[in-house]
């Protein structure tokens, strides 16, 4: 006789949700760093203009853009990547 499982078994979500899982903690760093990169931009854009952002201050704003965005856009790529891979192996299934 064939042995009945749970819909939510832990052998059936196993693959699924760890794949999810990491795109959505991906996915969540990418929002997270593009939206520090924006803001910082704004702030560099108008603490400069007010006058009150100067020294080693307008340094650390300034740089924030550099790094941020970079890897925002790496981190795109890789979540679009792992998502084209999943679904073109759950179409060959």
């Amino acid at each position: 006789m064939a042995e009945k499982r749970a819909a939510g078994s832990s052998s059936d979500k196993q693959g699924f949700l760890g794949d999810n899982t990491v795109d959505r903690v991906l996915g969540a760093m990418f929002i997270g760093i593009m939206a520090l990169s924006i803001l910082s931009f704004i702030v560099l854009m108008i603490g400069s203009f007010a006058g009150w952002l100067t020294g080693a201050l307008y340094s650390v704003v300034m740089y924030i853009p550099f790094i941020g965005l970079p890897l925002a856009i790496i981190l795109m790529i890789i979540v679009t990547v792992r998502t084209a891979r999943r679904r073109a192996r759950e179409a060959s299934r």
